[in-house]
């Protein structure tokens, strides 16, 4: 999985738009179509950027999503666990759940990507 989280900050880091952030994690922003899980399965979102911790998405989903969901990228075949942090209006944050050793595995393949 960690490999594929790579992939994806890489292809992102090529499109991306604006690095100013106050978040710690390195968050890299652009537009990439991914399917968000909920109780009546895959539902088309836009990935707007995503960092090691979690990524935030664009939807037309309308109510509350869920806590926990599956966030897929198809195209980059990544998929990962999530877990919902905030939601307003169409946009939603969601934290990667991942275990400790996944974690630290993206660490390193991520740190390359790190630019000052």
């Amino acid at each position: 999985m960690s490999e594929r989280l790579a992939r994806l900050c890489a292809y992102l880091d090529q499109h991306r738009q604006d690095r100013h952030e106050r978040r710690s994690a390195m968050r890299v922003v652009g537009e990439q179509p991914a399917l968000l899980t909920v109780l009546g399965g895959p539902v088309p979102v836009t990935l707007v950027d995503v960092s090691l911790t979690g990524c935030r998405v664009r939807h037309t989903i309308r109510g509350v999503l869920p806590a926990d969901s599956k966030l897929q990228i198809p195209s980059l075949k990544f998929s990962a666990r999530v877990h919902r942090v905030w939601q307003r209006g169409d946009q939603c944050g969601w934290r990667f759940v991942f275990t400790e050793a996944e974690e630290r595995r993206i660490r390193m393949l991520l740190a390359p990507l790190a630019r000052v």
